[in-house]
């Protein structure tokens, strides 16, 4: 076993040892072989991808469509005070239903705006479940017109767009923790906050203007933006408000702004992957002490800093990355930095190669990465007229009524795209998916049941193409283990998908599972295929992810509660690039935070921790052939107070 940063392993045969112990019930006699990696990441690299292309929805989606509340989109009209009537139309945030959204959807056109996007409820408080939906980037813009009143400080920043918080779970009160809620929209309860599939544009003499200012937790992200600036804007996107994460910032183009991405507090990691930053003059991506992971990030600067990690408690993770241009520096680093193949190009006046590289995570995460691993496919391509609504077979968004039967026939009907319209329906028994299906589309709709299931849905082994499920919630009163239980020996994909239940459990003869952008209890997997898991977040006890001899590779995790984030057994080759485990309780029974037998394991990550008893004592309990090791908080790179660096290879 082989750490990183220097740390040395002590060997103790500990109580711990009994939960190694009960791991042997997942043992099986036909152990699965460990995956043998036969080619480089450079090679076999797993891109961006998965653009999930923006579709036209069918008018009985029950999406919002900006133009039916005056929005003209016609490059000339001032559409702010129509597009902020068609936010005022989504679902009130409520503790009942906290995943419940509305899209509000924008058309192809310019629609100028001259004031903030921002969801508040009538009586002037922030909300969450801002989800602003476009036909793509080129096709769909949102445009600040030159000169615009309040866009012209960087001492006085002002956003097109900002996404805020809710205050519906809270204990204290709006200031709890030392947030503003009143003032800025701040907190944790940051759900659904999206903007997908359009462009900002920031006319000149706007050097104030943030394009987004963005707030978003565990379920969030910003997917397939372009952000432009005509002369120079302040920053492209900016998360600096408490308290940011777990979210996605994905596809992301940003060009002539002063600055790319700024993001800050301690709190709760952000997963980026096919950002392209442009013509930057300070900064492409400043990190004030958060938890980053990276892959396939690109920074073109004409001046300043590529990359800075600022505060000794800020990590970056990554891997093929790019910074170039002309700069005084390509990274400048105080913190945890570690990028694997991080390319520096150009005209530099100083590069500092403390940290960059290779060298830095040699044996962390590694030369050779799985073969075959995969990422997100878009689905097929559809328009209006090929999708079919599940009210067509009976379902009815009402909790007091069954729609089960009506699930049922419209996944049995032949039909390819299934949509359910945005609301709330109740199911009694687990429910297959058919054969013929391709798209399960649930914009942002709640699927709940009373009673206790093994799943929601099911894959069979007859079925034999890629299936999509996305933008779906699931609530539960019973035990409701996993959302999908995965047979098919085909590929399945989820995005966007969150709520009270394990997100799926894939049988030992099932196909790839690719996740992206999920919230969600636990994940048990067995067989050969591969699993890519990016942005993960996962709360309560427990062992969170069970793998048992798969190859697993998850960039962007976050936990929290007083759980066991991982059981790696029988050959399980399991890597995690970068995530934030934060127990949050305090002087309970401790576990490992990650649990191998005889499997690899590759891991880099960071701890929260605000007082002693509420930090990992192991991070790692490990059974190899020579016994039983421990990794212990001890010798560790130290976070902030408590919290502490994890960077370890087991093989």
């Amino acid at each position: 076993m082989k750490l990183a940063f220097g740390v040395m392993l002590s060997r103790r045969k500990l109580i711990l040892a009994t939960l190694l112990a009960s791991a042997a019930k997942w043992s099986n006699a036909s152990r699965a072989a460990p995956i043998e990696s036969s080619g480089s990441r450079q090679t076999q690299r797993i891109n961006a991808g998965g653009k999930l292309r923006p579709q036209r929805f069918p008018s009985s989606s029950r999406v919002i469509n900006v133009k039916d509340y005056g929005a003209k989109g016609d490059g000339k009209t001032d559409d702010t005070a129509a597009i902020l009537r068609a936010v005022g139309k989504v679902y009130p945030f409520t503790r009942e239903h906290p995943w419940l959204s509305r899209i509000i959807y924008f058309p192809a056109g310019i629609y100028i705006v001259t004031d903030t996007i921002v969801r508040r409820d009538s009586a002037g408080n922030y909300q969450p479940h801002l989800c602003l939906f476009g036909d793509g980037t080129g096709k769909t813009t949102i445009r600040v017109p030159d000169a615009c009143a309040g866009f012209g400080s960087p001492e006085a920043p002002k956003p097109v767009i900002q996404t805020s918080s809710g205050l519906v779970f809270t204990r204290t009160g709006p200031t709890e923790g030392g947030r503003d809620y009143r003032g800025a929209g701040e907190g944790n309860e940051a759900f659904g906050n999206f903007v997908q599939d359009l462009t900002i544009s920031i006319g000149g003499n706007n050097k104030g203007a943030v394009g987004i200012d963005f707030l978003g937790n565990n379920l969030a992200a910003v997917r397939n933006v372009s952000l432009e600036c005509d002369d120079e804007g302040h920053f492209g996107i900016t998360m600096d408000r408490k308290w940011c994460g777990p979210g996605l910032i994905k596809n992301v183009q940003i060009l002539n702004f002063r600055g790319g991405i700024s993001i800050s507090n301690t709190q709760y990691s952000m997963t980026f992957v096919g950002v392209d930053i442009r013509g930057v003059k300070e900064v492409g991506i400043l990190n004030k002490g958060n938890v980053l992971s990276l892959d396939s990030v690109s920074i073109t600067s004409l001046s300043g800093v590529g990359i800075v990690n600022a505060l000794s408690g800020g990590m970056i993770a990554g891997l093929m990355c790019r910074i170039a241009g002309t700069g005084r520096k390509a990274v400048e680093n105080a913190g945890t930095f570690a990028v694997h193949k991080l390319a520096v190009e150009g005209s530099w006046e100083v590069v500092n190669s403390d940290g960059i590289g290779d060298k830095s995570t040699d044996g962390v995460i590694g030369k050779e990465w799985f073969e075959g691993a995969t990422d997100f496919a878009d689905p097929p391509e559809t328009d209006e007229q090929t999708w079919t609504s599940i009210a067509e077979f009976g379902a009815k968004s009402d909790l007091s009524f069954d729609s089960t039967d009506a699930f049922r026939k419209a996944f049995q009907s032949g039909n390819r795209f299934i949509f359910i319209p945005s609301g709330t329906y109740r199911v009694s028994e687990t429910i297959d998916i058919g054969d013929d299906v391709d798209i399960i589309d649930g914009l942002f709709s709640v699927v709940h049941t009373s009673v206790s299931l093994s799943s929601i849905f099911t894959t069979q082994t007859t079925r034999r193409k890629p299936l999509w499920i996305m933008r779906l919630a699931i609530e539960t009163e019973g035990s409701v283990p996993f959302m999908v239980d995965h047979a098919s020996p085909d590929r399945l994909y989820l995005s966007d998908i969150a709520g009270g239940a394990g997100l799926f459990r894939r049988q030992e003869f099932g196909g790839a599972v690719v996740s992206e952008n999920t919230a969600a209890q636990r994940i048990e997997l067995s067989g050969k295929a591969p699993v890519t898991l990016r942005q993960f977040n996962t709360e309560g006890k427990g062992i969170r992810i069970v793998n048992n001899g798969s190859p697993l590779y998850i960039q962007g995790i976050k936990t929290e509660d007083i759980n066991s984030v991982l059981l790696n057994i029988n050959g399980a080759n399991t890597e995690v690039l970068g995530g934030l485990l934060y127990r949050v309780r305090r002087g309970q029974f401790q576990v490992p935070a990650f649990i191998n037998c005889d499997s690899a394991l590759r891991l880099i990550y960071a701890e929260e921790a605000f007082s002693l008893d509420a930090a990992y004592e192991v991070h790692v309990l490990s059974q190899t052939k020579n016994g039983i090791e421990t990794v212990t908080r001890e010798g560790l790179r130290t976070r902030n107070d408590y919290g502490v660096i994890v960077a370890i290879d087991i093989q």
